[in-house]
């Protein structure tokens, strides 16, 4: 659903630059730390997260900025419309990532920090669990973790456990690995 969708909107991820976030724990501190250094270089930064804590558009900002009420309700009524073009309703979280995508590509951000559609790629595991080798392997919940990466890219990774798995994460990424913490 979710390509014909963005199809359908005339494919806005593809009109920024991404930051790709993922892991079990850290992420909303470590976009806020992205984008608060990323604004201070310059860069217009768009931030996509979740979950919300009050309201949806919580989700949604630029520099800090929420989505607007009225740009928020605009942009759900073009998601309908092309719901109905391509023949298929979109779940919660495909309406949102949508939206702000949209909301991305209008404001012509230099760079957004999203989970999807990434260009560069900031992975943060907490936990043995995530990282263990298991008989030669990574744990199926490491393998879920990196199974939205898409090699060739270059991939960050904030370790809090042992080195070890290191070799057997690179392998699986099939990209460069750089170790940060």
């Amino acid at each position: 659903r979710m390509p014909a969708l963005l199809a359908a909107l005339g494919d806005p991820q593809d009109q920024f630059r991404a930051v790709h976030v993922a892991g079990t724990n850290g992420k909303g501190s470590t976009i806020a730390m992205m984008s608060a250094m990323l604004r201070k270089c310059g860069y217009g930064v768009g931030e996509f997260s979740s979950p919300h804590l009050v309201d949806m558009r919580e989700r949604v900002s630029i520099n800090g900025q929420r989505i607007t009420k009225n740009d928020f309700t605009e942009s759900m009524k073009t998601i309908a419309r092309a719901a109905v073009q391509i023949g298929e309703q979109p779940t919660f979280f495909e309406a949102i990532t949508a939206i702000a995508f949209m909301h991305f590509a209008a404001q012509a951000v230099d760079i957004a920090i999203i989970a999807y559609a990434a260009v560069f790629a900031c992975a943060i595991a907490y936990g043995l669990m995530a990282w263990s080798l298991s008989r030669g392997g990574l744990e199926p919940s490491a393998v879920a973790l990196y199974g939205t990466l898409q090699p060739p890219m270059t991939v960050v990774i904030a370790l809090v456990t042992t080195h070890e798995a290191l070799p057997s994460v690179r392998d699986a990424l099939g990209g460069v690995l750089a170790l940060a913490g």
